[in-house]
């Protein structure tokens, strides 16, 4: 599990340079532990407002087309920063066009997940169970809601938006 969690953190480090930070309203899992592996156990929700994403290209494990979601950004703009804790999701063989309002099941064949504590971290937490349900998903942005539980039992729930900010995938 570190070991993949190890890999994941520096392969999602190349997709990740200008990356984003999560804000909590109360008990920051950033702020009570040391490490993501206890960091985490408590359910976390972000603001009440939307909390900010950005979509961008990203590979399939196949080297096929993905989308990357970073969700807890700073701001929802593209050249948002990363600050704080923030998580990542993988939604595997799609395009942003490909698309449509609904829910993702982010799963073993489907996509991944994964909360950082820090963005200068080489430490991830997979998550056990991701659910993505977009209400809108248009040309240059997308709103919705996430659902992420991770392997420590941690959760991360909320509502999202964000610009779609493209770039390149390196695929193929």
């Amino acid at each position: 599990m570190i070991l993949l969690a190890t890999g994941l953190a520096a392969s999602l480090t190349a997709c990740l340079t200008a990356c984003p930070k999560g804000k909590e309203d109360t008990g920051s899992p950033a702020d009570t532990a040391d490490t993501a592996d206890t960091a985490d156990t408590a359910d976390t929700v972000w603001p009440a407002t939307a909390t900010p994403m950005r979509g961008q290209n990203a590979c399939s494990p196949n080297d096929a087309p993905a989308v990357g979601l970073q969700i807890g950004i700073d701001e929802p703009v593209c050249d948002a920063t990363i600050t704080g804790p923030y998580l990542v999701v993988y939604l595997w063989y799609v395009t942003w066009e490909e698309l449509v309002p609904g829910p993702w099941n982010v799963g073993e064949n489907v996509g991944m997940a994964a909360w950082s504590p820090d963005p200068l971290s080489s430490e991830m937490t997979l998550a056990t169970s991701a659910v993505i349900d977009f209400e809108t998903v248009e040309p240059d942005r997308a709103t919705g809601t996430y659902n992420v539980t991770l392997v420590t039992g941690g959760v991360y729930s909320g509502d999202f938006e964000g610009p779609w900010c493209g770039g390149p995938g390196g695929c193929g």
